[in-house]
C-alpha cells in the first residue's frame, strides 16, 4: 500500500516537503485560514476527516491494548534495568 496524497500542518512544512519529494508523494500543507486568527482551536475541514478516521479505527483496533485479563498469559513486559526479577515477586 502505497500513500499518494499526504495532508501536513504548517509545522511540517519544510520536512513534510522533502520526505514526500524523496518518497514521491504528493504533500499538500493545510493552512488556517486568516479568519482563524486569534479563535484559539478551530478544527481544520481536511485534517478533522483525517481525525476522525484516526480515532475510528484507534477504537476498533484491538491490538493497540491488551485484553488478557490474567497475567500468566500476557506477554512478559522488559525488566527495568538492574532488576532480577519484576517487582513483588519473592
Amino acid at each position: 500500500m502505497r500513500l499518494e496524497k499526504v495532508l501536513v500542518d504548517q509545522g511540517f512544512e519544510d520536512a513534510g516537503i522533502v520526505h514526500g519529494a524523496v518518497n514521491d508523494t504528493t504533500v499538500e500543507v493545510v493552512r488556517r485560514s486568516p479568519a482563524d486568527e486569534g479563535k484559539g482551536f478551530v478544527p481544520q475541514p481536511k485534517r478533522w476527516v483525517a481525525e476522525q478516521v484516526n480515532g475510528t479505527l484507534m477504537l476498533h483496533r484491538r491490538l493497540a491494548r491488551d485484553h488478557r485479563p490474567d497475567n500468566a498469559t500476557s506477554p512478559r513486559h522488559p525488566l527495568p534495568p538492574g532488576t532480577a526479577r519484576p517487582p513483588g515477586t519473592p
